[in-house]
């Protein structure tokens, strides 16, 4: 149940922390979100699968009119009212940025303490070390050194979402990969005669979250051509004046070619060599988390004939067909930006129907999940 995820990562997110600048009546507080909880619980899984495309649709519409506003000089003369807005926007959704990579990477890390029976004091350790994590990443740019460490965010990201927006049979799985599928096909793909160079709305906002856009209202200065960072040299030295180096890392955080949570990226010798976008691996992670709930209920399925238990290699298969698919992505690169999900979403659903035939378990596959709630993945 969404309500029910939702509570529960919302529990995960703020446990240890405490907030108590603004007074607010507890009580009724934990009523309204109990009460918001249960609506969200009477949601449909197909209405949730249907609107998934709509909503993410809508998101990416919006990042890329205020990306349209900021690069048509709307941002840099606050004495205009949208100019003030646009501002104001720029520095609310930097905050958003850095609380949702804290937080979500507190989540995962509590998860990660927790499995290695770490008991005394997981909740302040993943605390520090998540703090730590998103200060040294957002005080970089995309492609430096520190690429490793902004994956790992997405990462955290990525599976804390994953378990928010679980949907329990696969019908609803394959009707909203379906439709993410055509919104990444469309957005990629369809969208590319209604921006200026060609580049399609997708693309924009992902040069836009690299620091590969130039214009006066935002002080990237980094060649989109050779997506060279600046500010990356050979001669670099990190002990080069230590207090000098801190107020630097702070102004970092809120300049524009900062890194920014979304994109896994591989970089080489200060170039961004590679991307993948965050919805490429959150998406398909709907087929991975539900194959291994599927595995994880037929684990528990005793064979009585046999006196054995029934296994089954879903999750593998689902695994393999997503890496099949990033392997299409690179055969089929034309240089521009791609819809990967029209590559990854056909051979992962591929991969798992072969296993449902291998081992004769594609009615219980079908079925799964019809009248039970997800089990934690």
């Amino acid at each position: 149940m969404l309500g029910k995820s939702l509570e529960r990562i919302t529990k995960e997110a703020y446990e240890g922390i405490n907030f108590n600048i603004i007074p607010v009546d507890e009580v009724e507080l934990q009523s309204r979100s109990d009460e918001m909880y249960e609506q969200l619980n009477t949601v449909q899984s197909d209405k949730q699968a249907l609107l998934l495309p709509i909503v993410f649709s809508i998101s990416l519409a919006l990042s890329y009119v205020f990306l349209f506003a900021k690069g048509n000089n709307m941002g840099s003369n606050i004495s205009t009212p949208l100019g003030s807005i646009t501002g104001s926007l720029d520095f609310l959704i930097i905050l958003s940025n850095i609380s949702v990579a804290f937080l979500f990477t507190k989540i995962e890390l509590q998860r990660v303490f927790s499995s290695l029976s770490m008991k005394d004091n997981t909740v302040m350790m993943a605390i520090v070390i998540s703090a730590l994590f998103t200060l040294l990443s957002f005080s970089s740019p995309p492609g430096a050194g520190l690429w490793p460490l902004h994956n790992i965010i997405n990462a955290c990201i990525t599976i804390a979402m994953a378990r928010a927006i679980q949907l329990p049979q696969l019908s609803n799985i394959i009707i909203a990969l379906t439709g993410l599928t055509i919104y990444d096909f469309i957005a990629v793909i369809g969208t590319r005669q209604f921006t200026d160079g060609g580049a399609s709305i997708m693309e924009s906002v992902a040069k836009a979250k690299m620091g590969l856009v130039t214009s006066e209202s935002t002080s990237t200065i980094i060649d989109s051509s050779t997506a060279t960072i600046t500010g990356v040299s050979p001669s670099f030295d990190p002990f080069h004046s230590f207090f000098e180096g801190i107020t630097s890392s702070w102004t970092n955080i809120f300049s524009a070619n900062s890194w920014r949570p979304g994109l896994f990226e591989v970089g080489v010798g200060g170039h961004v060599s590679d991307v993948l976008g965050l919805a490429d691996v959150l998406f398909p992670a709907l087929l991975t988390s539900w194959a291994l709930r599927f595995d994880s209920s037929q684990l528990l399925k005793e064979d009585k004939s046999k006196g054995s238990v029934t296994t089954t290699s879903t999750f593998s298969a689902a695994l393999n067909g997503f890496l099949l698919g990033c392997f299409l992505c690179e055969i089929f690169q034309t240089g521009q930006g791609q819809p990967a999900l029209v590559y990854i979403v056909p051979s992962s659903l591929l991969a798992v129907t072969i296993s449902g035939f291998w081992n004769k378990n594609l009615r219980e596959m079908w079925e799964f999940g019809a009248q039970s709630e997800p089990i934690e993945s």
